[in-house]
């Protein structure tokens, strides 16, 4: 998993994002969001990236409501 930092925020609509400052992992993703990204084509430390975050809300199963997350790196 990857660490990040968040340095900036371009939120769209009524969309829940994380906050300018805040820190959380997760494991890169393709664009399309069909595979991850392998570890050799990760960022290096202290790199600067864009990550697109988006979620999708729903009811999962034996779970009731529930939200998978998805972040995804951005060609820069």
């Amino acid at each position: 998993m990857l660490f990040a930092k968040i340095i900036s925020v371009k939120a769209q609509g009524q969309a829940e994002c994380p906050k300018t400052g805040v820190a959380f992992n997760f494991q890169p993703e393709s664009e399309d969001y069909q595979s991850m990204i392998p570890r050799k084509k990760w960022p290096k430390p202290n790199q600067i990236i864009s990550v697109r975050y988006r979620y999708l809300d729903g009811i999962c199963k034996n779970s009731g409501p529930c939200r998978i997350k998805h972040s995804s790196l951005m060609k820069n």
